[in-house]
């Protein structure tokens, strides 16, 4: 039986990003990032290399990605541990 992967955004592009969305390298039957947000172009970019996002699923804030009608399954908010409240809540609020 064939299941499609969970979709995820990435919210902050840091180190975190990096370790938590790795099962997306190593299981894209299980995973697949589909967007990502920072205010950072150069993490955007490299994320968007890895992922092979176009620059539609490429944001720049969390608010950004956040005001589009929901596309992706679950948000992995990768943000500074202090940043994490807003950006978590409005995922939740998004379903």
């Amino acid at each position: 039986m064939s299941t499609k992967p969970i979709t995820a955004i990435i919210v902050g592009g840091g180190h975190r990003a990096f370790t938590y969305a790795e099962l997306a390298i190593q299981s894209p039957e299980k995973l697949k990032i589909v967007g990502v947000a920072d205010v950072i172009k150069e993490r955007r970019d490299d994320i968007k290399k890895m992922y092979n996002l176009s620059d539609e699923e490429c944001f720049e804030t969390w608010q950004d990605i956040l005001s589009r009608p929901k596309f992706a399954d679950i948000a992995i908010i990768t943000t500074m541990d202090n940043m994490h409240y807003e950006p978590a809540m409005k995922a939740i609020a998004l379903g």
